[in-house]
């Protein structure tokens, strides 16, 4: 026999439904249909009411029929709109997400330009007084900012 993987029972004569235990249940009802009192049971165990004829809930004669309200159309509809709205709020919002990113790059690119021009401004002012102040050629502090500045 292989392993059970799949979390089920294997298919054992124990396990199986003896024809003794289906023996008075019909398809739509339990074995309590004697204490049935207008409502049956589904096949999922859960209670639904029985239509016993004369007029349903939007007046209509019988069992079914054509007409009346379509409540799951108007539900098709507003799941429609809403599907809609999501779609178009997502793309306001993926549009936005754009906008706000090339505002944050123009920003950081004009924030390190100036951070530069401050940076070899700096160096310039401390080069050139450290030369002066030693009695060094002005050409050598030009070559000196050449080779350092950013």
């Amino acid at each position: 026999m292989y392993p059970n993987t799949n979390g089920f029972q294997p298919i054992i004569p124990q396990n199986q439904i003896s024809e003794n235990m289906l023996q008075g249940l019909d398809s739509n009802q339990s074995q309590l249909h004697d204490m049935d009192f207008g409502y049956g049971m589904d096949q999922y165990g859960g209670n639904q009411p029985q239509q016993q004829g004369g007029t349903n809930y939007f007046g209509q004669n019988g069992s079914g029929g054509g007409g009346g309200l379509n409540l799951s159309g108007l539900q098709a509809i507003s799941s429609m709109i809403g599907t809609i709205g999501g779609l178009f709020n997502s793309f306001q919002a993926n549009k936005l997400a754009k906008e706000t990113f090339q505002f944050k790059k123009d920003a950081y690119g004009t924030n390190l330009k100036n951070s530069t021009q401050q940076y070899n401004t700096t160096l310039e002012d401390r080069i050139r007084s450290r030369y002066v102040t030693e009695g060094r050629a002005s050409g050598e502090a030009d070559q000196y900012l050449k080779n350092h500045n950013l």
